[in-house]
Formats: C-alpha cells, sequence, structure tokens
C-alpha cells in the first residue's frame, strides 16, 4: 500500500527561501514556473495543484517602490555629480529597470505565492491544503 509523503510544516523563514529560488512551497523540490512569471498547473514532483495559488497585484507596489526608489535614487547621484544630457539618463535608466524587472520580478511573484501556501490562503478562499 503507498502511502502519500507527509509535508512538514515550514517556518516563514524556510518559505520565503522557497519563493527566492522559485521552488514548489509544498516539497521544496519542483519548479514554480513553466515560463517566465507563468506558474505551472501542478507541481512536479508532488503533484500539488497551483491552480488556486495566484499572487495577483501582490507584488507589483514592492517591484514598483523598490526598483523605482534605487533607480531614482542613482539618477539624482548621477545627475548631481555629472549632470548628463537626458538621452544620457534614459539609455541609462531604462535598461537598468528592465533588467531588474526581470531579475526580481520572478522571485517577488514566488514569494508572494509560498506565503500565501505558507498562511494556507488561496485565490478561491477555500482551498483545502494536505
Amino acid at each position: 500500500m503507498s502511502q502519500k509523503p507527509s509535508f512538514p510544516p515550514r517556518s516563514s523563514a524556510e518559505a520565503f527561501g522557497l519563493g527566492l529560488r522559485q521552488k514548489c512551497p509544498r516539497c521544496g523540490e519542483g519548479s514554480l514556473y513553466k515560463s517566465f512569471l507563468k506558474v505551472r498547473p501542478r507541481c512536479e514532483s508532488c503533484d500539488f495543484d497551483f491552480s488556486r495559488q495566484d499572487s495577483g497585484d501582490g507584488p507589483a507596489p514592492f517591484l514598483i517602490f523598490g526598483i523605482g526608489g534605487v533607480v531614482l535614487f542613482l539618477a539624482l547621484v548621477v545627475e548631481l555629480a555629472a549632470q548628463p544630457p537626458y538621452w544620457v539618463h534614459f539609455s541609462i535608466w531604462l535598461p537598468l529597470v528592465l533588467l531588474l524587472f526581470w531579475l526580481i520580478a520572478p522571485r517577488a511573484k514566488a514569494v508572494f505565492i509560498a506565503m500565501q501556501y505558507h498562511n494556507k490562503s488561496s485565490d478561491s478562499g477555500s482551498a483545502k491544503y494536505k
């Protein structure tokens, strides 16, 4: 008789770490994404259903204020130090914003999904966690 594997509860820090590594919040093994920001329907390792896990717009304000704050600070430092023309600002900061978003957005979304699982919350509000 085969038993379903048990998945011990994790601490908030462990769940956060799984999100940063973009791994399944239940087993910690399977990949969370099948493509950029596209969550898999099920975990490839433990078969956990991701269909009710949705971060929605949760990561957006953190990305906007985090990336925007860093880039704004750097742009002000460059402006006060060198006073370059606007095209230089544009050619520096736009690629930097896009690069930072590309690097951080999947991890931010995965952290929200991992914390949603950790706190037993879901998009439907009635998910059963086993």
